[in-house]
């Protein structure tokens, strides 16, 4: 049974995706914002309630040196923010080839009435899907493996930050990979 996040406000979601493979040398900013059809509000919703309510969360909050917290919070951008905050996870996974490739879904809504953002970091799955080809005039289904599809809805989101913007405090769910450097600012455990 769903615990839900009390009101997720689905109506003030803004939410944007930026693409993260560091095979390709440079992320994919997205310049617009997603459209949020029902489906697509559901399934952030369904991340967004995991992450928020995940066994593996952390409550922390941001170092005082840390810029991180005024890229966030002091941004009035939105589109802007979301891609300097996926540029500092892209120079991130650059440092690691550990580290796996992802969509990066920048997120702002209203969670139990605080206006949050959310960052979930959707690490691709692989999975096989059917391809329909012709060959020489007869029909032919292959198989195919398809490398960049997202996390299902019940899944938990395999990393995400959810800051609280009216006080600042976070709930972190990361991953440990070996880097060879670290160049983001790290939150601290409270």
């Amino acid at each position: 049974m769903s615990r839900g996040l009390g009101d997720v406000y689905k109506r003030q979601f803004k939410a944007i995706v930026h693409v993260l493979d560091s095979s390709g040398g440079a992320p994919v900013f997205s310049d617009r914002l997603l459209e949020l059809d029902g489906d697509t509000a559901d399934y952030l919703a369904a991340h967004l309630e995991k992450a928020y309510y995940n066994d593996a969360v952390k409550n922390c909050s941001f170092l005082p040196e840390s810029t991180f917290p005024a890229l966030l919070l002091e941004n009035q951008d939105f589109v802007q923010c979301s891609k300097q905050v996926a540029d500092e996870f892209f120079q991130v996974m650059r440092t690691s080839p550990a580290i796996p490739n992802a969509d990066l879904i920048v997120v702002y809504c209203s969670i139990n009435g605080h206006e949050s953002i959310a960052i979930l970091k959707m690490n691709y799955k692989a999975a096989y899907a059917h391809y329909y080809q012709q060959v020489e005039g007869q029909h032919y289904n292959a198989l195919i493996k398809q490398r960049t599809l997202l996390p299902a809805a019940g899944s938990k989101p395999d990393e995400s930050l959810i800051v609280d913007m009216t006080d600042g405090s976070i709930k972190l769910v990361e991953k440990k990979y070996d880097c060879l450097l670290y160049t983001s600012p790290s939150p601290r455990d409270t």
